[in-house]
């Protein structure tokens, strides 16, 4: 009765490049696995809202967000080390004087500046 059905269950590609600077990217775009994961989970939003915000295939995001919930330990790893490596990088920057240590006070005051120059918040 059913033997003439076919349906392709082959895998597809994973849409991640993982680029020569060690950084995991989604395939054809700059937004990184580390990106999308903070948007899926620390802002709560959906695999589409991510997909609707950036443009992108929600498909391909679904199958990252998919890839990393089975893949747990491996991506926390990886993730971790990325985060360890920044904050190092920065430190570096930091003792060359090329960061001020106080720059996100900076960006700080000078966003809430702008917002109160266009009447978005009170002086």
């Amino acid at each position: 009765m059913y033997e003439d059905l076919y349906l392709d269950l082959s895998p597809d590609p994973l849409p991640l490049t993982l680029g020569e600077d060690g950084i995991v990217r989604l395939t054809g775009h700059r937004i990184t696995l580390m990106f999308i994961m903070e948007c899926y989970l620390l802002q709560s939003r959906t695999a589409d809202q991510i997909a609707g915000e950036f443009d992108l295939d929600p498909a391909d995001v679904h199958s990252v967000i998919g890839y990393c919930l089975r893949h747990r330990e491996e991506v926390n790893a990886y993730l971790d080390e990325i985060n360890r490596r920044s904050a190092e990088h920065n430190r570096e920057l930091v003792a060359k004087g090329m960061i001020p240590l106080d720059w996100q006070e900076r960006l700080r005051e000078r966003a809430r500046a702008a917002w109160v120059a266009q009447g978005l918040l009170p002086e």
